[in-house]
């Protein structure tokens, strides 16, 4: 006679294994690398747009072996990689180069490049949608000159996807560019390798339209 399935070999019934989970130890391990890699891109970031150390090419390229050295915080060539490859929004580019590997920043910069890597923007189709985050005191200064303007870096810059847009309690007004009419009026824009849309303005605020939240990167808004 068959058995009911309630038994195995030996009599003894079959029981799911139980879920293991890390042990706290290691999730708290984890969340101080993270904490420890982010911290070393906030500085890298400020190095390579702003601070450089020796060697930057006209692309904005620097030895990663000179940026370790100019790091106050400690880090290795091995975590600059990690940090590169791991970076959600494409803020870093890697080039190795007769043997040796260089990083930069792809966008941001205050300081000039003779060659950026950026893509010209010649139709609005190239870039649906441009949405840069600014303080409801910034806002107020650009409404009252008329303009919209890089400030103390090189462009403006725009969202073009959710992951570019740094809203925050400080940039909390949103100011989408009608760049069809801005592009007719031979103000130049590009996208940088990571898709962020830059200007290096100005733009007169009748091409800029503040937006809500709930209509943000609709192109259709």
């Amino acid at each position: 006679m068959a058995g009911d399935g309630s038994g195995g070999a030996g009599g003894a019934a079959l029981a799911a294994a139980p879920v293991q989970e890390r042990p706290q130890q290691e999730r708290q391990e984890e969340k101080q690398q993270d904490e420890h890699l982010v911290e070393r891109s906030k500085e890298m970031a400020q190095h390579l747009r702003h601070d450089p150390p020796k060697g930057m090419d006209g692309c904005g390229f620097v030895p990663v072996n000179a940026l370790v050295e100019k790091m106050e915080q400690p880090t290795t060539p091995e975590e600059v990689v990690e940090i590169v490859e791991s970076d959600d929004k494409g803020r870093y580019q890697l080039l190795e180069e007769n043997g040796d590997l260089r990083v930069r920043a792809v966008q941001g910069h205050s300081v000039p490049l003779k060659n950026p890597l950026h893509d010209p923007i010649k139709a609005p189709e190239q870039a649906p949608v441009a949405v840069h985050a600014t303080s409801l005191e910034n806002w107020q200064k650009i409404q009252e000159s008329g303009e919209l303007l890089r400030m103390n870096r090189q462009h403006i810059h725009f969202a073009s996807e959710p992951k570019h847009l740094r809203a925050n309690e400080w940039a909390c007004i949103l100011l989408k560019v009608d760049l069809k009419g801005a592009i007719e009026a031979g103000i130049p824009f590009c996208k940088a390798a990571n898709g962020v849309v830059l200007s290096e303005g100005p733009i007169p605020t009748r091409f800029v339209h503040r937006v809500k939240a709930s209509t943000l990167l609709n192109p259709g808004a």
